[in-house]
């Protein structure tokens, strides 16, 4: 029975502490008619506080997710006339006189092919070359064969070669350092009907 006597004093007194409900006032009474008289000499403190919550700036109204803005340069004072850039002269590569003279030996390059043959191209000699440089391209230009040969001939093995597609063939000096001397030459590989 205490206990239920404890709990019972614990509730009245929780309901007694429990802030209670403003009254309504009467708008012809003074609002401090309410309130004794030694509440008028002490200042009512009361903190109220107000959060802050931050905000994002808004996107202009034109703005596009993934589109970059555009730059406005201001303008350029061109009073005084363009500038002038002279022209730039880029040097050309020397190529050896040797090179001059460097090309098909179309007397003995066959225009067309077997297939199921062996071709052999030709090209004219180059003084001071150590060998040659030679490849086999296929019908977009893509290396498909290459070799090297001291000779100022190269036969292309014939499983290189399917019927009825378009080849094309290179070749350049390289000298004693392992330089490119000449700029490439070639021709076509025209597959016989």
């Amino acid at each position: 029975m205490q206990r239920y006597l404890l709990i019972i004093i614990t509730f009245a007194f929780l309901a007694g502490c429990a802030p209670q409900p403003a009254q309504q006032s009467n708008p012809t009474e003074s609002p401090d008619a309410d309130l004794p008289a030694a509440a008028t000499d002490t200042p009512d403190v009361t903190a109220t506080a107000t959060a802050t919550v931050a905000q994002r700036s808004t996107l202009p109204p034109t703005w596009t997710p993934g589109v970059q803005p555009t730059v406005t340069v201001a303008a350029v004072n061109t009073s005084s006339g363009p500038t002038q850039v002279p022209p730039t002269t880029v040097p050309q590569p020397t190529l050896p006189e040797a090179c001059n003279s460097f090309a098909v030996d179309i007397e003995q390059t066959p225009r067309n092919y077997q297939a199921g043959q062996d071709v052999t191209v030709y090209w004219t000699p180059v003084d001071g070359s150590e060998f040659f440089f030679v490849a086999l391209t296929d019908n977009t230009a893509q290396v498909i064969f290459e070799d090297y040969t001291d000779d100022t001939s190269y036969t292309f093995p014939a499983d290189q070669f399917e019927a009825g597609e378009f080849y094309g063939w290179q070749a350049y000096p390289i000298n004693a350092i392992g330089n490119q001397m000449c700029l490439s030459i070639g021709a076509e590989l025209l597959p016989e009907f």
